[in-house]
């Protein structure tokens, strides 16, 4: 099991490298390439 701090040190990695600077970008980038849909986000 991974510990959240491992899991937000992954996430701010992957933000950093594809330049996203906040939890909305990242929800956008995430719909715009069907990572989730719209409605996963409930």
């Amino acid at each position: 099991m991974l510990s959240a701090k491992t899991i937000s040190t992954h996430k701010m990695r992957l933000m950093q490298k594809l330049g996203i600077e906040n939890n909305a970008e990242l929800i956008r980038y995430a719909i715009k390439h069907g990572l989730i849909s719209e409605r996963d986000r409930s």
